[in-house]
């Protein structure tokens, strides 16, 4: 059917051949980047259910939790609908592999394809159902052995190596249909180059907010687009006001393992409360939306979920919060304590024992 293509994979593309052409019988995806594995076999099910019934067009096994059988018997039915049917089949592993058929516990992944299987499935390859497009799907396989090398060469196989996270955000940035100047281009590669996903959400509502214009500023971006730090910030203030102490200091070491600055975190949580302070202060004035938005300083797309998060405080509790965040600042800067073991204790400190979720307790 089709050789594997490890390299010049592009979605655009792709989904370009499935609307132009009736789609593969079989197609074989593997390799690490999940994310694209994701939006490559979403394009499949776009494909199929166009002319499938939406009920029975579309099904998803997972081989980890499904027999082999089952699914063989489910491909090889003629359907009573008629039409095209899509079958994707998760998790894909063979008995034959040991050192890759074992969860992460390295216990043996059940329902890995034996040999008899391997046999069943390749037969049905050579000879498959004309109404069914099987998608199979793993993330490791071993290039040596017979069967992974049969199935690669009889599918429409594509490989999902990992790729560099620039040059993926480069690839979304150009399969988006929008012009970025070189200010904005850089100003997506330093926010979203490790949260691809994140952005695809992000360039939908960016595509709202510019009306049909494809031509992006920087100005556009930071108008409408929350960044992955902004959000990460964002949830760690609504886990603290929600009492959520074991939330708030997960969202916290997060934003640690993510190689963000110690400062410029800092300065962001002590942004939101201020945000929230502006709000409270501002709230019997009865502002339009716009303007409001304006003197808070963020994107009026978000001004309602910052109104939500701010009704968890008082106005005496703000101007307490950013205080205490002051001094914290001050002690970051002339400790010799590990900066962000103070942030910690701040985050501990403005969580009251009696406000804490009993989740947390």
């Amino acid at each position: 059917m089709a050789a594997d293509r490890s390299r010049g994979f592009s979605l655009k593309t792709f989904e370009r051949g499935l609307a132009e052409k009736k789609p593969a019988p079989v197609y074989f995806f593997y390799g690490p980047e999940e994310y694209r594995i994701k939006r490559a076999a979403a394009a499949v099910k776009k494909r199929i259910l166009k002319e499938a019934d939406p009920l029975t067009g579309w099904t998803v096994y997972d081989l980890a939790e499904t027999d082999f059988s089952q699914i063989i018997a489910y491909v090889r039915t003629v359907s009573f609908f008629g039409g095209l049917r899509g079958v994707a089949v998760t998790n894909l592993a063979v008995k034959v592999d040991r050192d890759l058929d074992v969860d992460a516990n390295g216990a043996e992944k059940p329902n890995a394809l034996d040999e008899e299987d391997q046999k069943r499935l390749m037969e049905y390859i050579k000879n498959p159902s004309p109404d069914v497009v099987l998608l199979l799907i793993t993330q490791k396989i071993d290039k040596r052995k017979k069967f992974w090398k049969e199935l690669a060469a009889e599918a429409k196989t594509v490989n999902f190596e990992t790729k560099d996270k620039k040059q993926l955000v480069t690839e979304i940035l150009l399969e988006s249909g929008l012009q970025f100047d070189n200010e904005s281009r850089k100003w997506v590669m330093e926010n979203f180059e490790h949260s691809c996903r994140q952005l695809e959400s992000e360039f939908q509502k960016l595509e709202v907010y510019l009306g049909g214009r494809k031509e992006v500023s920087l100005s556009d971006l930071e108008e409408c687009m929350n960044t992955p730090r902004t959000e990460s910030v964002f949830n760690l203030t609504k886990a603290i006001g929600s009492g959520k102490m074991d939330e708030s200091l997960l969202l916290l070491k997060m934003l640690k393992s993510q190689g963000e600055i110690l400062q410029m975190v800092t300065a962001l949580i002590a942004r939101q409360f201020r945000i929230f302070l502006i709000l409270e202060s501002l709230g019997g004035e009865n502002l339009p939306q716009n303007e409001l938005a304006r003197r808070c300083g963020v994107p009026p797309y978000y001004l309602d979920e910052y109104r939500q998060q701010a009704r968890n405080f008082s106005l005496a509790k703000l101007k307490w919060i950013l205080l205490v965040l002051s001094s914290a600042d001050i002690k970051m800067k002339s400790s010799s304590l590990d900066g962000w073991m103070i942030l910690e204790d701040t985050v501990i400190s403005l969580i009251p024992e009696e406000q804490i979720a009993p989740q947390a307790r």
